[in-house]
């Protein structure tokens, strides 16, 4: 079992007495640390605290007796049972969630988190701001972050932009600021929403979590400039964060910007020389960059060859100030009998291209207008 001991604030916690007695086990641990976690109701990134438990069960004659005491009814939290019995029976979920609600929405405030969280998860947005009222959401962080969720997904940002200016609820300036930049952009209020990126990222300063939940945030809601700046900033100052490396390749990809993705690639080369992945991907993108200048001075190549076939014929010597000459005006498409004949007589005739075996359809290819040449090199 693997765990994020590199983790911001990750810490070992001691299990509760009661969960030892009921459980059993033999091997048992207990662990939390923040994280950023996306929400189930929209794409905001939170900061959240996470716990995780592991339990081990030697084999023996006991082994089964103990495991039977881990049911679900018993170890997940109430919520999650009630994830479980929706799946078994869908008619049910009305009544499972009311059942819920009822049971939960007056209880400690974390455990009111954990329901905010569980009706967002299920698009219930009205239930959870009915339950959950703003005077009671206004009393941890985490309720509030739930209460402006469900009202980002009901799509009622002026409501989320008076809350947040009113600061009723203070939030930590990097996140106020992402918030109120998404819901200028969403008001349409281009202006404000640049300035309060910017202010988001000059909040975030030097703090990793801030700037790797401004860039996250900002590259979901399409302000890639801001994130491609914030995972800079953690690169420069931390160049072992993998994830900012994958932020700034995201980025470029999206951007379409081969020699950006490559040179991202050949800097996390040179710190993980012995990951086989960014081997493989640094290789291909080279290998792309390779294809294309060899084109590019294939195509110069045939460029200088053709220069040098007119080189004795002046006329026809093309130049990047009269090379709009070299292509055929609608008149030059005529014989001279028809060019004179639609002179004298006022009208204009039919024009006719050449057939792809006429002599003039390859002089037309290479050869400027000869009346219009000839004048420019007189005095």
């Amino acid at each position: 079992m693997n765990w994020p001991e590199s983790a911001p604030d990750f810490r070992n916690l001691p299990i509760d007495a009661n969960v030892q007695s009921t459980l059993r086990y033999d091997t048992g641990r207990e662990a939390s640390w923040r994280a950023m976690v996306a929400s189930d109701a929209s794409d905001v990134g939170i900061p959240a605290n996470v716990t995780m438990f592991f339990f081990r069960w030697d084999a023996g004659s006991a082994s089964i007796l103990r495991a039977r005491a881990h049911r679900p009814d018993i170890c997940l939290p109430n919520t999650g049972w009630n994830n479980l019995r929706m799946h078994a029976s869908p008619n049910e979920k009305e009544k499972l969630m009311q059942s819920a609600i009822n049971r939960w929405k007056d209880s400690d405030n974390e455990s009111v988190g954990v329901l905010a969280k569980w009706l967002n998860g299920k698009g219930a947005f009205e239930r959870e701001l009915s339950a959950i009222p703003l005077q009671r959401a206004l009393q941890t962080h985490d309720l509030f972050l739930q209460h402006v969720d469900a009202l980002g997904a009901l799509g009622r940002w002026d409501e989320i932009k008076r809350l947040l200016t009113s600061e009723r609820f203070p939030l930590d300036p990097t996140v106020a600021n992402m918030y109120l930049a998404r819901c200028n952009a969403q008001l349409g209020e281009k202006t404000a929403s640049e300035n309060n990126w910017q202010r988001a990222l000059e909040s975030a300063g030097g703090d990793v979590q801030n700037l790797m939940a401004l860039g996250d945030y900002a590259e979901k809601n399409g302000a890639t400039g801001v994130a491609s700046q914030a995972f800079e900033s953690i690169t420069a100052a931390n160049p072992k964060m993998h994830p900012a490396w994958q932020g700034r390749l995201r980025i470029a990809q999206a951007a379409r910007d081969t020699k950006a993705i490559h040179a991202g690639l050949a800097k996390m080369l040179q710190i993980w020389p012995d990951d086989s992945a960014i081997q493989n991907d640094e290789g291909y993108t080279r290998l792309l960059l390779a294809t294309a200048k060899d084109e590019g001075r294939r195509i110069k190549d045939e460029t200088r060859t053709a220069e040098g076939e007119m080189e004795g014929r002046p006329q026809c010597r093309p130049s990047l100030e009269s090379s709009f000459f070299l292509r055929p005006r609608s008149s030059d498409l005529r014989s001279p009998q028809d060019r004179g004949a639609g002179r004298g007589s006022g009208e204009a005739r039919p024009e006719q291209p050449p057939t792809p075996d006429s002599p003039r359809a390859g002089l037309l290819e290479r050869e400027p207008a000869r009346d219009r040449l000839r004048s420019l090199r007189k005095p």
